[in-house]
């Protein structure tokens, strides 16, 4: 996947501590733009504040696989937007 142009966007329906603080789209081959991950706020232990995301490949293809309870959960916070 090229990331080239994409758009970060607070996330305005967070409603709980392990949801986003921002979704990421980024614009398809057809110019709309589709969310393609969620960044979440952190912090170093120095205290300095970083922004961690994930990003989806929405249109590569995966080999079949059994998810883990940590993936199931990442997949429910990732939907919470």
């Amino acid at each position: 996947m090229e990331l080239s142009n994409f758009q970060i966007f607070k996330n305005k329906y967070k409603k709980a501590d392990n949801q986003p603080d921002y979704s990421i789209s980024m614009k398809g081959a057809d110019g709309k733009y589709i969310q393609c991950g969620a960044g979440w706020k952190k912090t170093m232990s120095n205290g300095e504040g970083y922004i961690s995301c994930k990003v989806e490949d929405k249109g590569a293809k995966t080999s079949p696989q059994t998810p883990t309870e940590a993936d199931k959960k990442a997949e429910d916070d990732f939907l919470a937007l």
